[in-house]
């Protein structure tokens, strides 16, 4: 409803329809005055904006405004009723209950029919709104002036009609510039800043940007003052449209990210060595040559690599959320034990041996050594557990035996009275045996070293022994000393032959010397009784001494053996007297026998091992300790004390020919695992770049190229070629456990063999090698696995198509011999070394020449053909003339007249 316009009452001056009509309907507040400057009427936007009331009329200005009696608003009345039109812009009104309003007035006079001024009339416009707003831009305008001083990030305002743009100080120096360097405001240089490779898609995308969406965020390099690039994120926001409401002008930021871009970086580049090492940890973890594992703490499988499972004849994925109770109940309870002592602990239970049986092999005792570790979850309780098994049954046996050889090299050691001794400079020890101490007379628990040794020697032979040993410290190398100690406890008089070896570093610096002690008191005793001419007491010593006693004249007959020594050889004492001491031996020990008697003549007293040969043929191993004799300074004989060590050294040759076992085993073990990571990166490699490719091209929207179609390929063909060399694997596996099964049916060879040359042909032709095939018209009925005959045939092929250079020849003969079938693959290839033709057939075994690299291959065709053959009851040779001159495989099955091929 229309406020009502208010009128003075009776005034004549307010008559009027016309004048009526204006004051009700004017767009401003707006008063009339009489001369006098009394209000006569006010429109309701006067009264509404000034908060008055209808009490106004007839009453002056100045009253109800009294800021109004300022001299200035006086001077306006009086120009206005002078005629004059007064126009304020901007004015301050105090309005009757305090406020202050800001207005724009408009003064001008009010007349009647005949120009007579009769008052005033006043216009007038509150503007406090915008003056407000004034305040507020001008405020706004300050802080952002400040912020923009305060940051570091760059300021720019674009003019999308002309182009052009201003850029704040810290824009400039965000890149090493100056305001003189960048020039006019044209987007060409800035343009020519971008990094070559961001420049077209930075210039379209941010003006598709502003003008699809009125705003935009982007990264890109630009080129600083130093001639680098860096990284900055460019935000902006159209902030002015035209009438049609195209954008007309952007403002926005631009931050240095270089330093986040180059973080992000090298984030990136860790993160994805961080997927390589996992993705390699993965495969490390999955074909481990032990067992591993998780358990929660219910002891359910959370996670079990390939060999753990094999140990119960599954697979990881049937083992993973079951728990042991389910799959091995009977090491659940020795499990749980564990647990039980981790969870106590908090600590790794480690080295756990446990025997149990498997269901890969029931009825098997088999050995583990397990290692339990916590797994913590963020709070500190105990998640879980991972597990670490390693089957260690054919240890145990190595160990059992190596015990019992030890234990039987001890008994040798005892009963032939030798010491040994083992001194460790570096950890500072000095290890002896039982019979060291015994000879030593060391009383049980003392502590041996080669000072206490030192103490025990006669003071008269003391320093030659020590200066024998200091010669041999300093690169002499050998210890060669008789010496005489007093027992520990008895105190008697021992003699003592001491021989040893000194072990040095690669730079030449003594680690520690080791060597053998014995006591050789009978013999002096017996030395010095042929000087004193004592027959009786030497005879007493000699015949019942342990160790053989032999002496021989200037002629090398023997003239006396004691009981021991003919007991050693097996013959009677009589049997032995008056022969000549060589005749006891070998021919081939007869020439090191003659040196030795020239070493006697010499006058040279050594201990050296010597082999006899007994009077039942077997061999005698002894210690000889050999000591010339002189009457009247002519050489008349030697006396040697004999130790029989045969024992001993019959268990040192059986120990060395296991550790030489244990070696080649443990060779052939690094050789197979490095050919199958080779075997197995690059075709992995080859698959995952393929991948990756094709990954990028559909990522990036497009469609695979034929680039990528050809590394399919690729991968495909390098995925058959793993499943191959898996097939192998699985095959030689299921061989040598005995699980293999061979469908045994009539067959005719010939046509197995036509067969596998058909499979190889495409390869030997792709090398454009002659394939020539000589295989008998009549049938070769043999009973076997075709498939299995088939793939020896194409293993033969196959090896015979890698090494043979491209134009050679492969020859495959096939005919009867005898109740035999015979079947040759010959090549005029590379051939097969002399000394490689007994081991090809060796699983794992691969033929080197010279420097060259291996030919690819895990080594398992020929020890798969060889084990397939012998299945069928056939063999399979190999032989050569050999590098150059090509090589001939021949394979003999038996013919079987009653099978009926179909």
């Amino acid at each position: 409803m229309r406020a009502p316009t208010i009128f003075a009452k009776e005034d004549p001056l307010m008559k009027g329809a016309e004048l009526r009509r204006f004051i009700e309907q004017a767009p401003v507040a707006m008063a009339l005055l009489d001369r006098d400057l009394r209000y006569i009427a006010a429109s309701p936007r006067w009264l509404r904006e000034r908060k008055l009331g209808s009490g106004i009329l007839g009453r002056s200005v100045f009253d109800v405004f009294p800021d109004l009696r300022d001299e200035k608003w006086r001077e306006v009345s009086r120009r206005a009723l002078a005629g004059e039109v007064v126009i304020r812009e901007d004015d301050q009104l105090t309005l009757p209950h305090g406020d202050v309003q800001w207005v724009r007035t408009e003064t001008r006079p009010w007349r009647d029919e005949n120009g007579d001024i009769l008052g005033i009339v006043a216009y007038v416009e509150d503007i406090t709104p915008r003056k407000k707003a004034e305040k507020s831009l001008r405020e706004s305008e300050e802080r952002y002036r400040f912020a923009i001083e305060a940051t570091s990030d760059g300021i720019w305002d674009w003019n999308l009609r002309t182009d052009e743009a201003s850029y704040s100080p810290s824009y400039y120096t965000m890149l090493g510039y100056d305001a003189s360097d960048w020039g006019s405001g044209s987007l060409d240089f800035w343009k020519s800043l971008l990094h070559p490779d961001d420049r077209d898609r930075v210039a379209a995308m941010a003006r598709h940007l502003i003008e699809a969406h009125g705003f935009y965020s982007i990264e890109f390099r630009m080129r600083a003052k130093d001639g680098s690039y860096r990284w900055i994120m460019s935000r902006g926001k159209v902030v002015e449209r035209d009438e049609s409401g195209a954008p007309v002008r952007a403002v926005g930021t631009h931050v240095d990210i270089h330093e986040r871009k180059t973080l992000e970086e090298a984030l990136r580049r860790s993160e994805a060595k961080a997927r390589e090492k996992k993705e390699e940890l993965e495969w490390i973890y999955n074909n481990a040559p032990i067992g591993l594992c998780f358990f929660d703490r219910e002891l359910r499988y959370l996670r079990v690599n390939r060999h753990l499972a094999a140990f119960g004849g599954l697979t990881p994925e049937q083992l993973v959320g079951r728990t042991l109770e389910e799959t091995a109940p009977a090491i659940a309870a020795s499990a749980r034990v564990a647990m039980q002592e981790i969870l106590a602990s908090r600590k790794p239970l480690t080295n756990r041996e446990i025997v149990a049986e498997t269901p890969s092999q029931p009825g098997a005792a088999r050995h583990f050594r397990e290692s339990w570790y916590p797994f913590f979850g963020n709070t500190g309780d105990i998640r879980g557990f991972g597990v670490v098994v390693e089957e260690i049954t054919e240890r145990k046996k190595a160990d059992q035996a190596l015990r019992q050889s030890s234990e039987r090299l001890k008994v040798a050691q005892a009963v032939a009275r030798i010491g040994i001794w083992d001194w460790d400079l570096r950890a500072e020890q000095y290890w002896i045996n039982e019979e060291y101490r015994r000879i030593c007379d060391l009383p049980p628990g003392a502590t041996p070293s080669f000072e206490r040794f030192l103490e025990q020697i006669v003071p008269e032979d003391r320093d030659s022994y020590e200066e024998i040993v200091q010669d041999a410290f300093a690169g002499r190398g050998e210890i060669d000393s008789e010496c005489r100690i007093a027992g520990s406890q008895d105190g008697k008089i021992r003699w003592l032959r001491s021989r040893g070896m000194v072990l040095f570093e690669e730079d030449g610096r003594p680690r520690g010397a080791i060597g053998a002690l014995w006591d050789i008191t009978a013999l002096k005793d017996a030395q010095q009784s042929l000087l004193q001419k004592s027959e009786d007491r030497y005879r007493r010593i000699v015949e019942t001494s342990q160790e053989g006693i032999w002496l021989i004249d200037a002629d090398a007959k023997t003239s006396f053996v004691n009981p021991k020594m003919a007991q050693m050889l097996g013959y009677t004492t009589e049997e032995m007297r008056g022969r000549d001491f060589r005749g006891f031996m070998d021919e081939e020990w007869l020439n090191i026998a003659a040196h030795k008697l020239l070493d006697r003549k010499a006058g040279i007293i050594e201990t050296h091992d010597f082999k006899f040969r007994r009077k039942d043929g077997s061999e005698l191993w002894a210690v000889l300790s050999c000591c010339p004799i002189f009457e009247e300074d002519a050489y008349s004989g030697a006396l040697a004390m004999v130790m029989d060590f045969t024992e001993r050294k019959r268990l040192q040759n059986q120990i060395e020919e296991h550790l030489q076992v244990l070696r080649e085993a443990d060779q052939r073990k690094n050789e197979f695992l490095a050919t199958l990571a080779h075997e197995l990166r690059n075709p992995l490699a080859t698959i995952n770049l393929a991948i990756e490719n094709v990954d990028a091209n559909l990522r990036a929207g497009g469609f695979a190229r034929e680039d990528d179609l050809l590394a399919l390929g690729r991968a495909i063909r390098q995925g058959r070629h793993l499943a191959r060399l898996v097939e192998d694997l699985v095959q030689v596996s299921r061989i040598t456990s005995g699980k293999i099964e061979l469908r045994k049916g009539p067959v005719d060879l010939s046509d197995l063999i036509r067969d596998a040359v058909d499979l190889i042909r495409a390869k030997v032709e792709k090398k454009n090698i002659t394939l020539v095939s000589d295989i008998s018209c009549e049938p070769l009925p043999v009973t076997g696995d075709s498939v299995r005959l088939i793939q020896v045939f194409v293993n033969l092929l196959d090896n015979a198509a890698k090494f043979t250079d491209i134009g050679g020849i492969i020859k495959v003969r096939a005919a009867r011999s005898g109740k035999d079938a015979i079947v040759e693959v010959s090549d005029n290839g590379i051939g097969i070394p002399a000394d490689q033709l007994n081991a090809i057939f060796e699983l794992f075994q691969q033929m080197r020449h010279g420097t060259e690299r291996r030919a690819e291959g895990l080594g398992i065709g020929l020890a798969l053909a060889r084990q397939l053959v012998q299945l069928h009851e056939g063999a399979i040779s190999a032989k050569s003339e050999g590098q150059g001159f090509g090589s001939v495989f021949t394979v003999t099955l038996p013919l079987d007249p009653t099978a009926r091929p179909d």
